[in-house]
């Protein structure tokens, strides 16, 4: 769930709700939605935090009430945004077995009102390590995702025999 909130402060940073330096009331690092209690794994210190301290301390509690507060009445705008950066989205490997990744849609018959909350902090949604990383290495590229690839070329006895280039899956996937 954890790495997931890279996507949700994103997704609102990129939209303009937020800026990293905004800050956000956490209280005592428990907050509910529709009857379900949501925590935080270790109390906050203070309050209120900025975005910033909210991912640095992966406060579910402050990611949640970020992504709440501005999308609830959009919610498939954040759904849409979590997409455009590729997520729900197979990577399309090299190699066979790659996971499917699963996005929840607000169309979906399983969708509540604990979904959007849930959502923003890595609920309800499944993604592989190998799609999140691909996410992530977007971000270390200033945006561009990449393709993962296990295979760089092959070679017979020493001659090549066919070489793979760098895919771009994304140009960009945010501003």
């Amino acid at each position: 769930g954890s790495t997931f909130k890279m996507a949700s402060m994103l997704a609102a940073i990129d939209d303009g709700f937020v800026d990293t330096s905004d800050v956000q009331f956490v209280g005592n690092g428990e907050t509910v939605y529709f009857g379900h209690k949501m925590e935080d794994a270790h109390p906050p210190h203070e309050s209120r935090l900025t975005v910033s301290k909210i991912f640095a301390t992966s406060s579910n509690v402050g990611t949640s009430r970020i992504i709440y507060n501005n999308y609830a009445k959009r919610p498939q705008d954040f759904i849409d945004k979590l997409h455009s950066f590729g997520l729900g989205t197979p990577l399309g490997l090299q190699i066979k077995g790659e996971g499917q990744p699963l996005v929840k849609n607000t169309t979906d018959k399983s969708w509540s009102g604990i979904s959007l909350p849930w959502i923003s902090i890595g609920y309800e949604s499944k993604l592989t390590p190998l799609q999140i990383l691909a996410f992530y290495n977007a971000v270390a590229n200033n945006g561009r995702m990449i393709r993962p690839k296990f295979v760089k070329e092959v070679r017979h006895r020493g001659q090549l025999v066919h070489s793979y280039p760098t895919e771009i899956i994304r140009d960009s996937i945010a501003s």
